[in-house]
């Protein structure tokens, strides 16, 4: 009769591979939005059909509604102006940035702004 035999203080364990994150391009999101918006199939169906959460398309497909029709990034207009600089830098103030976000909205930072600080509010901003 064979015996199972372990060795002492052995530990085997199993490390989850966490699965790389697919990438779709923007004429793929396109043309399953374009079968949603057609309607003879269901949302569910489609997304199987296209081996894809049906969460995720119901996102795509509220993005596209709303305006985001790009699907792809997020990005923020920017306008440049030149303003008058002061001939003494202020020392209380020494920078400035004003962020205007629509709708008579607009943050303005004065002084120096750690870029980490300054990315997290954009994040928080285009959400």
């Amino acid at each position: 009769m064979d015996a199972l035999v372990t060795e002492p203080n052995s530990i085997t364990a199993e490390i989850p591979v966490k699965p790389q994150r697919r990438r779709h391009s923007l004429a793929f999101k396109q043309q399953v939005i374009a079968e949603v918006l057609q309607g003879h199939d269901s949302v569910s169906v489609i997304a199987r059909r296209h081996d894809i959460n049906a969460n995720l398309l119901f996102k795509w497909k509220r993005l596209y509604l709303t305006g985001g029709t790009d699907l792809q990034t997020k990005l923020l207009p920017v306008q440049v102006t030149e303003t008058p600089r002061d001939p003494v830098p202020d020392p209380i103030h020494p920078g400035r940035i004003e962020i205007v976000l629509g709708d008579n909205q607009w943050i303005t930072v004065h002084g120096e702004v750690s870029r980490d600080a300054l990315q997290t509010a954009l994040e928080v901003l285009t959400r």
